[in-house]
């Protein structure tokens, strides 16, 4: 049974020990509830826990990495020809996409103001079809760039349907 938890921000300097607050989780199972004072810092950050048992055995370090990231994404389109137009009802975007945790990143895209599609990956080529450009009328492309946290930029580019 835990009795006690100590904490660290750098795996060196520990907190002082302190009763551990265990929760039973509804599904079943316990649980540590701890509140911490956590000055991270934008980016992946980590944090050690040990616990120590009514008997005073303390336990290995628990590690945990923690990501900060307040920041939404930074985003440009552009074609792939840098034409603004299009024969076909398709078109590629390439994304530009800078972020301070440059993990991975997910799009959703609207043209002419119809419904966001459904949130899938960005590829690694940062390269997206476009499906639905209406010939014969300027589209208002919509895509929103989502980063690891949640963060989203949404960025807007006139395709010309020919």
């Amino acid at each position: 049974n835990v009795k006690e938890v100590t904490v660290s921000y750098d795996g060196t300097n520990w907190s002082p020990w302190e009763n551990a607050n265990i929760v039973t989780l509804p599904g079943g199972g316990n649980a540590l509830k701890k509140r911490l004072n956590f000055q991270g810092v934008e980016g992946w950050n980590e944090i050690y826990v040990k616990l120590k048992s009514t008997t005073g055995v303390e336990s290995k370090i628990i590690n945990q990495r923690l990501l900060i990231d307040t920041k939404p994404p930074i985003v440009s389109l552009r074609t792939r020809s840098n034409s603004q137009g299009t024969s076909t009802y398709l078109i590629d975007l390439i994304v530009d996409v800078e972020d301070n945790v440059p993990d991975s990143f997910n799009y959703s895209y609207s043209v002419n103001n119809s419904a966001f599609t459904t949130t899938a990956a960005l590829p690694a080529t940062k390269v997206i079809t476009i499906n639905g450009i209406v010939e014969r009328r300027l589209n208002l492309v919509q895509v929103r760039i989502y980063d690891l946290a949640g963060n989203s930029t949404l960025r807007t580019i006139n395709i010309w349907g020919l």
